[in-house]
């Protein structure tokens, strides 16, 4: 019996997404319908780019047990240029170096030594055709997927090695206020990069203790069919409606398939010269034969001309031990820098943090406090305090600095992380 639920479950997630899709489709989003409708951001034509070159050096430090350092830095070379009147095309490619290699592991290598993901590769990072036809946009290729904020699927490009996707992304304007975007993904190329294989090496000092094979979760390459759809509209210029569904099915490591169907919305107003926002996300997923797992984020922000300060609430839930997962997503940019619940824990996991931030010209300070339980119950599992600051370009220097410091549980250490980044175009 259960397995019949299962059966009729998994295909009823995508025809609700898609009825509801095709419903929005016909619905009389046009220019008639609101006093101010939000205009799409559909690309009229080919953007222009002539070579360029990019240098972007990282000193990084780690404490957990023992301390950890790396430099690195990843030089680029990127290429993008009309092709004809509809076409454009682009090529980038990666040289990624690092030093400091005895005291650090990368994600590819392995020595006791806390690990800093910047692992050094020569690739291309991206390499992709893209055409414009009045409202319809189309890119196949090797390319970066920003899908809605990232959380459920990202380009993760904090790290040198950011993640790329072999995939077709289509985006479609609807009207004059809505958008459809669908991306079919067939490899995922992920931040530990090409030379983390399925294997680890004899000389890795976890060899024995994992039989010689590497973790799931860092290897540089993922074999995917993966449906990913997104459909949102905007109503009067200052509400967002939006609605994704996610088909991942991964060849590579099928313990991380799932499917997940959600809806978002957004408000944005303006009192003089204070602003304010609320989102709120809201999905459920399905693993295996464990199905409506759910997911939950709200946030509110007031910000002024300076200032803003911002309060937000993120539940990656559990059923039967089995909890919502975002494998893909660019997960160092949610429940701190500090990177502890980039695999969700078994139980489910809630983060409660607040934020508050200073900019005064291109100088920006933002400082978040996080605190984490167990979903749905108020079993501790760490805080955090992270700090993010970025200073103003000097002689087309932009420099950026991160902290982060995790409190463990008692049964676990305390993790301290620092970085200090600087990038330029040459």
């Amino acid at each position: 019996m259960a397995e019949h639920s299962r059966l009729i479950a998994q295909p009823l997630t995508l025809k609700a997404f898609l009825y509801v899709m095709a419903l929005w489709a016909y619905l009389p989003f046009s220019p008639h319908t609101y006093a101010q409708p939000a205009q799409p951001k559909a690309k009229a034509g080919a953007t222009t780019q002539p070579l360029a070159l990019s240098l972007r050096g990282r000193l990084a430090q780690m404490e957990q047990l023992n301390a950890g350092q790396a430099a690195s830095y990843r030089l680029r070379l990127s290429w993008q240029q009309p092709l004809s009147k509809t076409l454009e095309g682009k090529v980038a490619f990666d040289h990624i170096a690092t030093g400091w290699q005895d005291k650090h592991s990368d994600g590819v290598r392995f020595n006791a030594m806390p690990t800093i993901p910047d692992a050094p590769s020569t690739q291309v990072n991206e390499a992709w055709v893209k055409g414009h036809w009045q409202a319809l946009e189309l890119k196949i290729g090797k390319q970066r997927v920003h899908f809605e904020n990232q959380r459920h699927l990202g380009g993760n490009g904090f790290w040198q090695n950011e993640q790329t996707f072999d995939a077709a992304q289509l985006n479609y304007a609807v009207g004059m206020s809505s958008a459809l975007q669908l991306n079919y993904l067939s490899k995922a190329h992920r931040i530990t990069g090409p030379k983390a294989s399925t294997r680890l090496q004899p000389s890795d000092n976890n060899f024995s203790d994992l039989n010689g094979i590497r973790p799931a979760n860092l290897r540089g390459e993922h074999d995917l069919k993966t449906f990913a759809a997104a459909l949102k509209t905007t109503i009067l210029d200052f509400n967002k409606l939006g609605i994704y569904y996610i088909d991942n099915n991964n060849l590579s490591v099928p313990a991380l398939n799932y499917r997940s169907l959600g809806a978002n919305y957004q408000w944005r107003y303006a009192f003089g010269a204070a602003k304010a926002f609320i989102e709120a996300d809201l999905s459920v997923q399905q693993r295996s034969q464990v199905s409506h797992i759910p997911y939950t984020r709200f946030k509110g922000a007031v910000n002024t001309h300076r200032w803003l300060f911002a309060i937000e609430q993120e539940q990656l839930g559990s059923k039967d031990n089995t909890p919502y997962i975002t494998p893909m997503a660019s997960l160092h940019d949610f429940q701190g820098f500090a990177d502890q619940f980039t695999t969700t824990p078994e139980q489910g996991v809630t983060d409660n943090s607040l934020q508050g931030q200073y900019s005064y010209g291109n100088y920006k300070v933002a400082v978040f406090a996080h605190h984490f339980t167990r979903y749905n119950s108020t079993h501790f599992l760490g805080k955090a305090l992270d700090i993010d600051i970025k200073l103003p370009n000097l002689k087309q220097i932009k420099t950026h600095f991160r902290y982060a410091y995790f409190w463990a549980p008692a049964t676990k250490v305390d993790t301290q992380r620092i970085f200090l980044t600087a990038s330029i175009t040459l």
